[in-house]
C-alpha cells in the first residue's frame, strides 16, 4: 500500500527552511497530495527558493525572502549575439550568460509549472543557480526563473570578437564542479553570524544523519562562498553530516544551527546510476520520504529479503559493490526527471526501463 502522510517538523527560521515531511511506502500506486495544515508560498518566496521549494510549506516558515525575479537587459543585441563554447567546457558560474544550442527551449519554471519557462534561439538566459553536476537554473529575458536545466543543451555567450575554441574532454573533466578528483572528501566550514546576520542556508532535513543543501540564500553562507576555493564551496546537493561536532542526532544538529558560531561538516555528493527493468505489476519495494522543499527522494527502507519483495531488492542482489540502493540514499533523478519528487515517485511505478540516479554523502 502506498501510504502518504504529513508530519510536522520543528523549524529554525534563521537557518533552515522547514516543511511537512512526505513519506511514501512504494508498493503499488502513486501518492496522493495531502494539503492539510499547509499553505502555498507567496510569489516572493517562490522566486527565491530552489526549484521545488515552491510546493508547500508550514505557516511557521519565517525564512527571509528576496524580491521576485525581474527581466534583465541582454548583454548583446540580437544581431551581435554569438554562441561561444558549450556549457560543458567548464563549470558554469552564477551570473554567466548562456544561449540554447537546440533552437527554442522550454521547461518547468521554478514553481514546477510545465512549459512555463521559454527561451528562443536568439535570447540569452542568465545562470542563477548551479548544482554539483554543473547543471543550472536560468533566468530568461522575460524575468521567469527555470527549474534545473541540463547544461549540455546550452552554450556560453561568446565575448565580442572572441571565437569559440575546441573542447578537450580531459580539460572539461578537470573543471567539473563535482569531479571526484577535486571534491573527494568531507571538509569543514565555519560560519560566524554577527549583528543578526542570517546563516543563509536552505536545507532538506528529512534524514536524521545528513541534511541536504538546497540553496545558499545569502547571509554568512554566501559570504563564505565568495571567498572560498571552488573545492570547498557550499554547493547545491552537498550534505551537512555534522554541526559543531554533533552527528547522527537530528534534534541536536538543528539546535546547533541556532548558535552564532556554526562549524559544518560538509560531505560532497557522489552518484551512480541504477538501471532496472520493471515488470508489469512489480512493486518498487522501498519506502521514500520528501519534504515540501525537497529536490530528491530519501530512501528510508528497502523492504524484504526475497526477489518478490520488489525490484529494488532484486537489483541489489546483482549490483556491484558500492552500487546497491541503501537506507539513507537519495534518489536524485528518475528517467530524466529531477527536482520534482512527486513526479519521480509516480515514474517509479511505471513498467519498463527505469534509470535511477542515486546520490549519497562521500565520507
Amino acid at each position: 500500500i502506498f501510504a502518504l502522510m504529513t508530519l510536522e517538523s520543528a523549524g529554525i527560521g534563521r537557518s533552515l527552511r522547514c516543511s511537512p515531511l512526505r513519506m511514501s511506502c512504494m508498493a503499488c500506486c502513486a501518492p496522493k497530495e495531502d494539503t492539510e495544515s499547509i499553505s502555498v508560498l507567496s510569489q516572493s518566496q517562490e522566486s527565491s527558493r530552489c526549484p521545488t521549494a515552491a510546493r508547500t510549506t508550514t505557516t511557521t516558515d519565517v525564512f527571509e525572502t528576496t524580491n521576485p525575479a525581474k527581466p534583465f537587459a541582454s548583454p548583446q543585441s540580437k544581431e551581435l549575439k554569438q554562441v561561444g563554447n558549450p556549457c560543458t567546457s567548464r563549470a558554469p558560474l552564477e551570473g554567466d550568460f548562456v544561449i540554447s544550442t537546440g533552437g527554442k527551449r522550454t521547461g518547468h519554471d521554478v514553481k514546477g509549472t510545465a512549459k512555463a519557462w521559454i527561451s528562443m534561439p536568439w535570447q540569452v538566459a542568465k545562470v542563477v543557480q548551479v548544482d554539483v553536476d554543473g547543471d543550472f537554473r536560468l533566468l530568461n529575458e522575460q524575468g521567469v526563473e527555470s527549474g534545473f536545466m541540463f547544461r549540455r543543451e546550452f552554450a556560453f555567450l561568446a565575448e565580442p570578437g572572441v571565437q569559440a575554441s575546441p573542447i578537450k574532454d580531459q580539460a572539461t573533466k578537470s573543471l567539473s564542479r563535482d569531479s571526484s578528483a577535486v571534491r573527494d572528501r568531507t571538509f569543514e566550514v565555519k560560519l560566524i553570524c554577527k549583528d543578526g546576520a542570517k546563516l543563509g542556508l536552505a536545507l532538506d532535513s528529512s534524514d536524521v544523519n545528513a541534511f541536504e543543501v538546497l540553496a545558499v540564500d545569502g547571509g554568512m553562507a554566501l559570504a563564505y562562498n565568495q571567498q572560498a576555493a571552488q573545492v570547498v564551496k557550499l554547493c547545491f546537493g552537498d550534505f551537512i553530516v555534522g554541526v559543531n561536532g554533533q552527528k547522527g542526532d537530528k534534534a541536536a544538529m538543528l539546535k546547533e544551527l541556532e548558535k552564532p558560531t556554526v562549524v559544518l561538516s560538509v560531505a560532497p555528493r557522489v552518484k551512480f546510476t541504477a538501471v532496472i527493468i520493471k515488470e508489469a505489476g512489480e512493486e518498487p519495494g522501498v519506502s521514500c520520504a520528501y519534504e515540501a522543499v525537497s529536490s530528491t527522494l530519501l530512501v528510508q527502507q528497502v523492504h524484504g529479503n526475497t526477489v518478490s519483495s520488489g525490484y529494488v531488492y532484486k537489483y541489489n542482489k546483482s549490483a556491484a559493490a558500492g552500487n546497491t540502493i541503501e537506507q539513507g540514499d537519495r534518489i536524485t533523478e528518475v528517467n530524466g526527471i529531477r527536482t520534482r519528487p512527486k513526479e519521480m515517485l509516480e515514474e517509479m511505478t511505471k513498467s519498463g526501463k527505469l534509470e535511477l540516479v542515486i546520490g549519497r554523502p562521500k565520507v
